[in-house]
This record gives C-alpha cells, structure tokens and sequence, in this order.
C-alpha cells in the first residue's frame, strides 16, 4: 500500500509537471509554416472609445480654487 501510494504520488509529483514541460519543448521547436513568416502581424483596426464625461478633467471654477494663503501671526 505504502509503496502504490510513492509511486502514484511521485507520478503527479513529477510525472505531470515533467510532461507539460516536454510539450512545451516540442511546441517551440515546430517550424512555423509556410505562410507564418512571410506575413507581418497586423492587429485589426479599431477606434478608441471616448472617455466619458465623468472622467473628462474640467477646470475648477475661480470661486473653488484656494487663493494664497495669509498667515496671521498671534500674540503667545
């Protein structure tokens, strides 16, 4: 029983890692085909959305934007 449960354990342990990783391998070592090369990647066109007016800055008005401030000095 101990040593089915090594065995199997090992197998995901090592064993599923082990095959992914040869997949890989053989995927990069595939030659592309024939057209692959030959045609630059083009992504499809699109139009950007405009923003919505929530997210448009505006500029604050006159009476909300703090002026510089004076400092008051007081006797201690």
């Amino acid at each position: 029983m101990a040593t089915s449960h090594m065995l199997f354990s090992g197998a995901l342990t090592i064993g599923i890692p082990l095959v992914l990783a040869i997949g890989q391998v053989v995927a990069w070592r595939r030659r592309p085909r024939r057209d692959d090369w030959r045609r630059p990647y083009e992504p499809p066109p699109h139009k950007p959305k405009p923003l919505p007016d929530c997210l448009i800055p505006r500029p604050l008005p006159r009476s909300l934007v703090p002026g510089p401030r004076i400092r008051m000095l007081e006797d201690a």
